[in-house]
């Protein structure tokens, strides 16, 4: 209102109404930011979500020539890469989207040949698969706890796997509700891990007093994190995948829900999008197959592991049978059935996902919508 013509405050705005689902206010809001200044990338990537990526040749020809810019930082010319690339696929110049993706994830990868924390190492990755099987074995057995509620939830897979879609028909259940992509499991793992190391831990049963800290602390979490109460908690980092065995350690009556996803499908979805730096992994073809191996090397332990808490559905059964499976996911994690899981996106909410930077929140997607991507 000060300033209407501040081109970061239009593109905030326009953010926020993403965030919010309002697309068609966000879009007016990014293109008064890029009206005022043509070379802020964030204002186009928010306009390419709001539009749905149907972005004018003019707009198009403006995010190349932010990407071809070198006086502007990689970052930001890699945005605008992703930005063109996703217009390019809605009108079907699939040649010219996928050069405009492939430089986006080289500046990317670039940035992480020099900055040796964005860089993925496929070796270390390898390694803590290794030490995650070793620490939970299949014979680990978990602690006896009389159940209390919130009865966590967590959906786990691969990003762009669908996680979102589970959520938000699992959520939409009267007794559920979302907590989006909690980052405190993946936290907790990285405690437990130093605990490992400084206590010289090797194996067997975890001490109670560690347990319930972790579960306290992910309490306090929903509680800062302004989660609505419910019976029932859905938790959809994807990352949890690799937190499995300690969710059971910590949270017994816990359900797991395992979400796989075609991986080429899956991989090509990764490399379309404008992950955060977290996902060192993401900007290279090669890097994406391989930490999906390792996924999917971790995923067979687990199925061998957990029994009855832990189940699993492929993604593409998912959407052509939603009305099957679902029914069935929602018997499994103890919940009788009810309609509105098959009427999700008439839900008023905001999905969070914080995984990728050009798409902090979106409203819940239908099965179709997400058949299609």
């Amino acid at each position: 209102e000060l300033n209407p013509g501040h081109s970061a405050a239009a593109g905030g705005l326009a953010r926020y109404l993403n965030f919010l689902g309002d697309f068609d206010n966000a879009a007016v809001y990014a293109r008064k930011a890029v009206a005022s200044d043509p070379n802020n990338a964030e204002a186009f990537a928010e306009l390419t979500l709001a539009a749905g990526s149907k972005l004018t040749d003019a707009e198009i020809g403006q995010l190349k020539r932010i990407g071809e810019d070198t006086r502007q930082g990689p970052k930001h010319r890699a945005m605008a890469y992703y930005a063109a690339g996703d217009a390019l696929h809605q009108k079907k110049e699939r040649q010219g989207a996928f050069e405009a993706w492939a430089a986006a994830n080289k500046l990317k990868h670039d940035i992480g040949e020099i900055d040796k924390a964005a860089r993925y190492d496929p070796a270390r990755q390898e390694a803590y698969v290794d030490n995650i099987i070793r620490f939970f074995p299949r014979d680990i057995a978990p602690p006896t706890t009389s159940p209390r509620e919130p009865v966590p939830i967590f959906i786990v897979g691969m990003p762009r796997s669908g996680t979102t879609l589970l959520d938000s028909a699992i959520s939409a259940h009267p007794k559920t509700a979302s907590g989006g992509e909690l980052p405190y499991m993946p936290f907790a793992l990285d405690e437990f891990f130093a605990w490992t190391r400084q206590s010289g831990w090797n194996g067997g049963p975890i001490p109670n007093d560690l347990l319930t800290a972790f579960r306290e602390g992910y309490l306090k979490e929903l509680r800062d994190y302004d989660v609505a109460q419910a019976p029932f908690i859905t938790d959809k980092q994807p990352t949890n995948f690799l937190s499995v065995g300690l969710i059971r350690q910590v949270f017994p009556e816990a359900r797991i829900i395992h979400i796989r996803r075609n991986p080429v499908e899956v991989g090509f979805s990764i490399y379309r999008r404008n992950f955060t730096s977290g996902w060192q992994f993401s900007n290279a073809l090669d890097e994406i197959g391989h930490y999906y191996a390792q996924y999917a090397r971790l995923t067979e332990h687990w199925r061998g592991t957990l029994g009855d808490s832990f189940t699993f559905v492929q993604y593409e059964d998912l959407v052509r049978n939603f009305d099957k499976e679902i029914r069935r996911l929602v018997a499994f994690c103890g919940l009788e059935w009810d309609q509105a899981c098959l009427e999700y996106y008439k839900q008023d909410r905001t999905v969070i996902t914080f995984s990728a930077a050009q798409s902090a929140g979106t409203r819940a997607p239908s099965a179709a919508y997400c058949a299609s991507l």
